[in-house]
């Protein structure tokens, strides 16, 4: 899968954003991530498959971010 370094951000917002939407159903979820992977291992450039993944990344970051441990109490 040939894509601009723009269009895999793109693609990786938007795989971020509907695992966040898919919420806590769990076979939704693992469907998104298998599509991430797939989509992930079909980008040729490097640079390009970094740009889709940092961007996934970050985008979900943003939508579901994990306590940090201060913030843990036991």
């Amino acid at each position: 899968m040939n894509l601009s370094i723009k269009a895999a951000k793109q693609l990786g917002e938007r795989v971020a954003r509907s695992l966040h939407l898919a919420g806590t159903d769990t076979a939704k979820r693992g469907a998104i991530v298998d599509l991430k992977n797939d989509i992930r291992a079909d980008i040729p450039n490097s640079s390009t498959r970094i740009a889709f993944e940092d961007s996934y990344r970050a985008t979900l970051d943003a939508l579901e971010p994990l306590p940090s441990s201060k913030q843990v109490t036991a």
